[in-house]
């Protein structure tokens, strides 16, 4: 593949940068491997390339596998190349010390507006390098830290152990878990002699635009979820959820927007903030957006353009700095289509858009959201049930029109309702266990012969039958036939 190297001594940073044939203005800059050019980069680029985004792999220079004092200069250098080229949307993403990298230059440069981190820490620790040095692979760099900017090193966690214990608790943390990146116990003592302090966080709460962060509960070299935790803590915007359905047309428009004092009979007299100007500085989910009037579609719309908003009955404008999400269970294109729905309000909010496929269309998570809705149900009230696989592939035949709620809902009865400590097939509620027996004979809409439509009678009769009855011998003498008739029916049925 054709791409551009860059060298620290001509350029300014170490890098490759990977152009879409059709042409992108969109760039991520990737520090995913040892080398811009190893297999890993390759992998991100040819992935990335083709989903139509430019991609600049970097990493610290050539055959330096370390992290000490790196100048984020360098990101500032490659950023604004990019930009001279024609790149106007730049993400950043990196794993492990290089996702706290991603995290730290996010957080310094406004121009960022994705950042994806992977296992990264929220704070910034000791530099380190990497090679071989008295028997050791790695080792810290005494008074450096990760990174360094305008020529000084960023403030940094210590660790407790240094050259040559560092490597020797790497070494025996490894050998117990079998992880060679697994050194959970370096960081840990090392938090523990040294608490982190506010200026060795990473400025989180200054990253704009959207940022991911993927880790995990096990991870090798710390808990990522405590530091998410830890940053939500210290960085707590407000998130407003609004059911555009629930409110009422003749009120809307003064709970989203809010409204000056004596602006309308029955307004307070000290006026009332909106709901958008709650907030401010946040996000604000608009549920149900389907159901918004058209009359305030409009001025959702000049909300969407210009960030500002005009209170009812008031003159002044009040900008905002707000993120919005909206929902719909509506086909919003159709609603378009029917003039339902404003086309340029669909096209405005139509920006990432994410489709959620009904719970029938995605069999494979029934079996994750049982357990998590059985762990919840079963911490509320304080049991400790389980359930039967038969139970599973019940739940996993049934066509759930209440789609996760009602999974939940299910869940939750079954947990009141079961006696013992198992969820067995037989305390499924008979409308569940019917509906999945006999999914496909109703409501079809491929057409099929008469003799399968006969059969597919046949069989519902025949296990309506046995439900009531309770054995295949009196099912027969209800429905007047043989038993054997009903073994041999529902034999070729199954076949």
């Amino acid at each position: 593949m054709k791409h551009i190297h860059f060298d620290v001594e001509s350029d300014g940073f170490y890098g490759a940068y990977w152009a879409c044939k059709d042409g992108s203005d969109c760039t991520v800059i990737a520090m995913l491997g040892d080398d811009p050019e190893d297999y890993m980069a390759r992998s991100a680029v040819k992935w990335l390339l083709r989903l139509g985004v430019n991609i600049l792999t970097m990493s610290p220079a050539k055959k330096d596998y370390g992290h000490h004092n790196y100048p984020l200069e360098r990101i500032e250098k490659a950023m604004a190349w990019l930009k001279l080229h024609g790149n106007e949307k730049i993400g950043i993403a990196g794993a492990s010390t290089t996702g706290t990298l991603a995290l730290t230059a996010a957080s310094l440069f406004d121009d960022i507006s994705l950042t994806i981190a992977m296992t990264p820490s929220d704070f910034v620790w000791q530099g380190f390098m990497q090679g071989k040095k008295d028997g050791c692979k790695e080792w810290p760099m005494v008074g450096e830290s990760l990174f360094s900017y305008k020529g000084k090193p960023l403030p940094y966690m210590p660790f407790c152990y240094q050259h040559p214990d560092y490597w020797r608790i790497i070494s025996e943390e490894s050998k117990r878990t079998g992880n060679m990146i697994a050194s959970r116990k370096l960081f840990d003592d090392s938090e523990a002699a040294h608490p982190i302090t506010e200026e060795e966080f990473i400025k989180v709460e200054n990253i704009r635009g959207k940022l991911f962060l993927v880790g995990a509960e096990d991870d090798a070299l710390w808990d990522t979820a405590k530091y998410i935790r830890r940053m939500s803590s210290r960085n707590s915007p407000p998130f407003i959820r609004v059911n555009c359905a629930a409110i009422s047309a003749s009120l809307i428009e003064s709970e989203l927007f809010g409204y000056e004092k004596g602006a309308f009979t029955g307004a307070s007299s000290s006026g009332k903030r909106g709901l958008f100007e709650v907030a401010d500085n946040g996000t604000i989910f608009l549920d149900e957006i389907g159901d918004l009037p058209l009359h305030m579609q409009v001025k959702l719309l000049r909300v969407l353009q210009q960030r500002r908003i005009v209170r009812v009955g008031g003159t002044e404008t009040v900008n905002l700095d707000v993120r919005i999400i909206a929902a719909t269970n509506k086909d919003l294109k159709q609603m378009v289509n029917e003039g339902r729905f404003r086309e340029d309000l669909y096209y405005r909010l139509n920006v990432v858009p994410i489709e959620i496929p009904p719970l029938r269309d995605r069999k494979e998570d029934i079996l994750p959201l049982v357990n998590h809705f059985l762990t919840v149900a079963n911490r509320k009230y304080h049991t400790n049930k389980s359930i039967y696989s038969d139970t599973i592939d019940v739940l996993e035949s049934y066509s759930w029109p209440g789609n996760v709620r009602e999974l939940e809902n299910l869940m939750e009865n079954l947990v009141i309702t079961t006696p013992g400590d198992i969820i067995r097939r037989e305390n499924l509620s008979e409308r569940l266990k019917f509906s999945t027996e006999n999914r496909g004979f109703t409501e079809d809409t491929e057409v099929i012969t008469l003799k399968e439509t006969v059969e597919r009678a046949e069989y519902m009769a025949i296990q309506k039958a046995i439900r009531q009855c309770g054995s295949i011998r009196k099912a027969a003498v209800a429905l007047g036939v043989d038993p054997s008739t009903i073994v041999r029916k529902q034999q070729n049925y199954q076949k």
